[in-house]
């Protein structure tokens, strides 16, 4: 026991140590040190216990820490994406088995290295270290889909998902990482169906139409025919008659340009435009290239064609070939469902708006039920009967408008059946240079 704190005790008592005390002050004395020491035990024992205490979580807290880097590394060992740490730096600090996979190289041989260098083709190391750079300024992740080079120099396809990690006082770059090659095949592959289906829909429509373009063909050229028998009776005459030979000249060379109007519709319908880019277009033109292929069937089937007064000059940006198809498709369809009416028209009306360019085409039909609107787009679905109809239509329209930046919608405000088409409006300035240049 503290020798001041006896002396406190002595004090209390009016003892000291020269003093020899009475009986009854040893006693409280004796009472107070024995209390005092029972004090001090139990306060020697209880620090003992924390310090056992102590020195238990001590051990637990480690087991556990060792518990979750285990924890951890087998995380990072099944995950089927790779996953790769770097510091602030720019180094590796973790690459787990997939991302060993992934690029070839082991662990070990790329801990501590530049993953610029490694992971990276040399072209494109700046453009990674400016994405990287505002990763770690702005402190938010971020997904990217670059090119990445294998340990054999082979270049492939990756998504990377990339966000800072605090650790204790700095950061740390976490980055899973996925391999794309194998999805860009898949891409591939299924851009090449689809234009295979594209063309099969084109020649089918043409297929449809064939008898009605031949007799579009033949019709002018019956007039050619008759107008060159007159021509060479005229040439035997003593006297020609040069105001009636130029007039049936006149004649023969509009009827020449009407046949190659529609043999240049045929032309350009039936190439593959998937692949053109977007350039400004005469929305004129590609109505009547388009109704060029399609004007004399509707006409032997007595439906009646009609296109709305519109700047002729009006341009939008596209690949006119895939235009033609969707609205050759539209008027198609329409043909189809108008068949059994009396009174059968179809009309195409264009509008401008402030934003955009509508081509809409209606037909007489009374509209669409709406449990089959629902449906109207999507892949297979036809209210066409057994052989009839493939069911693509109206679904690869959509998609091709939609890679025009425009839309493809029915239009349930009008009284009779009626599919948009909207393009995106052209800058002033180019709509100009192109409408000079018509």
């Amino acid at each position: 026991m503290p020798h001041r704190y006896l002396e406190r005790q002595l004090k209390k008592l009016h003892l000291s140590a020269e003093r020899a005390p009475d009986l009854s002050g040893w006693q409280k004395f004796l009472a107070m040190v024995s209390e005092a020491y029972e004090t001090f035990d139990r306060e020697r024992k209880l620090i003992e216990r924390s310090l056992e205490l102590s020195s238990k979580e001590i051990q637990e807290r480690w087991d556990s820490m060792q518990a979750n880097q285990r924890l951890q590394n087998a995380i990072l060992a099944a995950s089927l994406g790779a996953i790769v740490l770097i510091d602030a730096n720019g180094y590796i600090t973790e690459f787990n088995l997939a991302a060993e996979k992934m690029f070839g190289y082991e662990r070990k041989d790329v801990l501590g290295a530049s993953f610029l260098e490694k992971l990276f083709p040399e072209a494109l190391r700046s453009q990674v270290t400016h994405e990287f750079a505002e990763i770690m300024e702005n402190r938010v992740p971020k997904r990217i889909e670059l090119q990445s080079v294998r340990a054999n120099g082979d270049e492939f396809s990756i998504e990377l998902s990339a966000a800072p990690v605090p650790v204790e006082e700095r950061f740390l770059i976490s980055m899973y990482i996925r391999d794309l090659s194998e999805q860009k095949q898949m891409t591939r592959k299924l851009e090449e169906q689809q234009a295979i289906v594209v063309t099969s829909s084109k020649m089918a429509a043409l297929g449809e139409m064939a008898g009605g373009i031949a007799h579009e063909i033949n019709n002018p050229l019956a007039v050619i025919n008759s107008l060159s028998s007159q021509l060479e009776e005229i040439m035997q005459e003593p006297e020609i008659d040069r105001e009636l030979v130029k007039e049936m000249t006149v004649e023969i060379v509009k009827t020449t340009d009407r046949i190659a109007k529609i043999v240049n519709g045929l032309r350009s319908f039936s190439r593959d435009g998937s692949r053109d880019p977007l350039v400004p277009t005469n929305v004129k033109q590609v109505i009547d290239d388009t109704l060029s292929l399609c004007r004399e069937r509707f006409y032997s089937s007595q439906v009646r064609i009609d296109v709305s007064d519109f700047d002729p000059t009006l341009v939008i940006s596209a690949r006119a070939v895939e235009v033609s198809q969707v609205l050759l498709n539209l008027l198609s369809n329409a043909h189809h469902e108008i068949a059994g009416f009396q009174d059968k028209w179809i009309k195409v009306d264009v509008r401008k708006n402030s934003d955009s360019v509508e081509v809409a085409v209606i037909d007489c039909g009374p509209g669409i039920p709406a449990e089959v609107q629902r449906k109207l787009f999507q892949p297979f679905f036809t209210t066409k009967e057994v052989g009839k109809g493939t069911g693509l239509g109206l679904s690869i329209s959509r998609k091709i408008l939609e890679n025009h930046g425009g839309s493809l919608r029915y239009e349930t405000a009008q009284n009779h059946t009626c599919f948009v088409l909207k393009f995106p409006i052209l800058e002033k300035n180019i709509t100009k240079d192109l409408s000079h240049a018509s």
